[in-house]
């Protein structure tokens, strides 16, 4: 059964081959998963926990790493509260609503009251997945993407 855990050295290698899928995928994904010194990324994603500003979980199943989530403090951050990505390999299996699921249930734990929510507009996946757990539409604003303009959905999910 899937499971959220702290990033753990142990998936060093499913992550790394998740991260280049997603990288090639999106390229400006390259800030959030950078390739090397796994330890040393961890150390700084506990940092950032312990200074209370954002918690990071993997969603793994056994000795296979499935995907990522984060959760931010600051509700204005300009990319929401939450992101999660699937490892490209494992999408269209569920995983995605179950990482959103088992995050909520974390950002409980830690006293979030509700959390704000971002996707593309285009991101169909997305939109069914924050819907289906609770995410009520506040919002749509116009951003310029790498190469676009993009129409980013805002949604809150109250805890």
């Amino acid at each position: 059964m899937p499971s959220l855990i702290k990033p753990n050295l142990k998936y060093e290698n499913d992550y790394f081959k998740a991260a280049a899928d997603l990288v090639k995928e999106v390229p400006y994904y390259a800030k959030s998963y950078p390739l090397g010194d796994l330890a040393g990324q961890i150390k700084r994603w506990e940092e950032l926990e312990e200074a209370g500003q954002a918690y990071r979980f993997w969603l793994v199943d056994g000795k296979k790493y499935l995907g990522t989530l984060l959760l931010r403090r600051d509700p204005l951050s300009p990319e929401g509260q939450v992101h999660y990505s699937i490892n490209p390999a494992e999408r269209n299996k569920g995983y995605g609503t179950l990482i959103l699921k088992l995050g909520l249930e974390k950002a409980r734990e830690l006293n979030f009251a509700s959390v704000i929510i971002t996707c593309k507009e285009t991101n169909i996946a997305s939109r069914k997945i924050i819907e289906a757990n609770g995410g009520l539409f506040l919002d749509k604003e116009q951003k310029m993407g790498e190469a676009e303009e993009l129409t980013i959905l805002r949604y809150q999910i109250k805890l």
